[in-house]
């Protein structure tokens, strides 16, 4: 993130968006160059990380804000609301506008690539209201130098900072608040259930076709030296989590929440982790050992509580 901001900033170009089309780039091809153990670690340390960096941006916005309050002229707060008004309604009118346009005219752009159906006005709707703006408009606001390039102070702006304080609080908190309400009112809360367990189904089916092809490949290797037993315990390993997923599929297309086998096996965890807590209080297992062990179980019992947190909270 570093590199792609300084780099084009150096050139005169925008580190903000150079920063967000990295991300962009490193979240789509990710996995073709990040190693499992760093994902894994990211998966615990990112989330904490942003909310941290979030917290400073905020806090300077704070500072920044007093300070730029304190030198505004007499009357200076006027034409500080104007703006503000005058911004904030062109940002929400130019998010409504090009959603709508994009999701009805878009298809005749590009015919050949919208395989979508034509969306209702209530969903356009409701994707066009949620253009909050947050972290992102803060850190290219607070980019802007002091100085411009002949020395002089960089014209208006305290400006355009006071401005996008009020637009990040207009849309993240105005329409934040409203989101909620907004889809109740539009009665989108049971079509949203049913986009979520539909997509559920797909995630659950990709986890079968992977099973499958990992069986395929199996059945290429079964000739290649490996020992029968090895092969046999494999296929059955996979062939029984093969039939957990289809069991879950029909679970969740019946309305159901397969998460019996999932508190089972978290309970099953639980007494892998007490007895390994008991043979290390007796001195069988160093401690080397016993951190290995927990930190085996406490990666499986992170991918048990994602996968059944994901179905439930989408389902």
């Amino acid at each position: 993130p570093f590199a792609a901001f300084w780099v084009p900033e150096a050139l005169g170009g925008s580190g903000v968006l150079a920063t967000v089309t990295a991300g962009l780039y490193v979240s789509w091809n990710g996995p073709r160059f990040i190693s499992p153990a760093t994902r894994l670690q990211g998966f615990f340390v990112w989330d904490m990380v942003v909310y941290l960096i979030e917290g400073v941006i905020f806090l300077l916005t704070g500072l920044q804000a007093q300070m730029i309050a304190a030198r505004l002229p007499p009357g200076g707060w006027v034409q500080v609301a104007v703006a503000a008004a005058a911004v904030c309604g062109a940002v929400i009118v130019v998010r409504f506008a090009w959603v709508f346009a994009v999701a009805y005219l878009g298809r005749h752009a590009l015919p050949g690539k919208w395989r979508a159906p034509l969306p209702r006005w209530r969903q356009v709707f409701v994707v066009a209201f949620t253009g909050v703006r947050g972290v992102v408009s803060l850190a290219a606001a607070l980019s802007i130098p002091f100085l411009a390039a002949g020395g002089e102070s960089f014209p208006q702006r305290d400006l355009v900072l006071l401005v996008t304080f009020a637009v990040i609080l207009v849309t993240l908190v105005g329409q934040g608040l409203g989101f909620a309400p907004l889809i109740r009112g539009l009665g989108l809360v049971d079509e949203g259930r049913k986009e979520a367990a539909e997509a559920k189904l797909h995630e659950v089916a990709a986890r079968v076709k992977s099973i499958d092809a990992a069986l395929a490949r199996l059945d290429q290797l079964e000739g290649a030296g490996l020992l029968p037993e090895t092969v046999a315990a494999l296929r059955r390993r996979n062939e029984d989590r093969r039939a957990y997923f289809l069991a879950a599929c029909e679970d969740i297309s019946e309305g159901k929440r397969a998460l019996g086998s999932t508190e089972l096996q978290l309970r099953f965890l639980d007494a892998e982790r007490n007895s390994i807590s008991d043979l290390y209080r007796r001195g069988e297992i160093d401690d080397d050992s016993r951190r290995r062990i927990e930190r085996e179980l406490d990666l499986e019992e992170a991918r048990l509580r994602h996968a059944a947190e994901s179905g439930a909270s989408r389902v």
